[in-house]
């Protein structure tokens, strides 16, 4: 947290008869002692009292996400590949996610995994999670928990699937909105998902993991 302070000491200079001359650093005092309390303001307080606190303890945290299942910019469990054996196979299980210290404001929250090399492909979007929810489950995909969508396995999640014997970066966001529901059907068009996020967002945090096929 950045605070600033800003002192303004107006000290008049005076000049004879207007004189153009221009004024040195002994006319101001430069050099020499002045005494400048006498009319000056007191700025003691404007200042916080920040005894018994520490930076960290002022800063604002803003929206944050988490998976207990793998740290950021780390490795995917295969358990959340997809199911096709030229994908490990995992067994297609959406990851848990969690989440935190949302804006004010928030009424509803979106979640997505995205494949950023390959054209940051839709792997699942799911919407209408509740503003006072912290986490979504692992598994939710498949218990169809929220409104969801798809580009992979249409409708639902579809787990990452690069080709053999290269990693991709699969990015994770969950986004805080300005509304409780989205004005979307189950099993819609992501491009259309996506485009109400954005008009809908308030913030969003991101976490990426990494998996790399057999």
């Amino acid at each position: 947290m950045r605070v600033n302070f800003e002192w303004l000491v107006a000290v008049p200079l005076f000049c004879a008869a207007c004189s153009s001359t221009p004024a040195t650093e002994s006319d101001l005092g430069m050099g020499s002692s002045v005494d400048l309390t006498t009319g000056a303001p007191d700025l003691t307080t404007a200042m916080p009292d920040l005894t018994g606190s520490s930076i960290a303890d002022l800063a604002v945290a803003g929206l944050t996400i988490a998976s207990p299942a793998f740290p950021g910019g780390g490795t995917i469990p295969l358990k959340y590949a997809d199911s096709m054996a030229a994908c490990g196979p995992g067994q297609n299980v959406s990851p848990p996610i969690t989440f935190a210290n949302p804006p004010s404001g928030t009424k509803s929250f979106a979640v997505r995994m995205e494949d950023l090399d390959f054209n940051n492909y839709v792997h699942w979007v799911a919407w209408d999670i509740p503003a006072n929810a912290t986490q979504v489950a692992e598994g939710a995909a498949a218990a169809n928990t929220y409104p969801q969508a798809g580009e992979y396995h249409p409708g639902t999640y579809g787990g990452p699937c690069p080709p053999p014997k290269t990693t991709h970066r699969y990015r994770i966001t969950i986004t805080a909105l300005t509304v409780d529901h989205l004005g979307q059907a189950n099993g819609a068009a992501s491009a259309a998902v996506l485009g109400e996020l954005a008009a809908n967002k308030l913030a969003e945090a991101q976490i990426i993991g990494n998996y790399t096929a057999p």
